[in-house]
């Protein structure tokens, strides 16, 4: 996968993100696509109200984004920054695991309305008879 060097216009300024596979639409490779909900303004708006983007980006596109992103850290930072950059990403993913866990035995990652209601609620046809 290529890559080009953007420079912004005026960017979207990211401060929290959601994320979810989606299993029903699938890469070239075959693994699910993920989607991104990522929260924030634009830079020249900084009192705005909260917008969300909603981005689906194939696995690959989002592992070339990282190793991108990890790249360039190295060279402008140097390779300990780079590689606690990793740390990081390793310590989110160790923090999350138990969680996720939970929120799939009860029933709340199949859609919002599950994820919102504990489980009691669905938008996806889920029922009680089928959780």
């Amino acid at each position: 996968m290529n890559f080009e060097y953007v420079k912004p216009d005026d960017p979207f300024i990211a401060d929290r993100v959601g994320a979810c596979l989606e299993p029903d639409a699938r890469c070239q490779h075959d693994h699910p696509v993920t989607f991104l909900g990522i929260y924030g303004h634009r830079r020249t708006q900084p009192d705005q109200t909260e917008e969300r983007l909603d981005v689906v980006m194939t696995r690959c596109a989002l592992a070339s984004l990282a190793g991108l992103v990890t790249a360039q850290i190295a060279h402008d930072e140097g390779e300990a920054a780079a590689d606690a950059f990793r740390d990081q990403i390793d310590a989110y993913a160790r923090r999350y695991t138990a969680p996720v866990r939970e929120m799939s035995a009860a029933g709340r990652l199949c859609c919002q309305a599950g994820y919102r209601t504990g489980g009691t609620e669905h938008t996806c046809g889920r029922t009680a008879d089928t959780a």
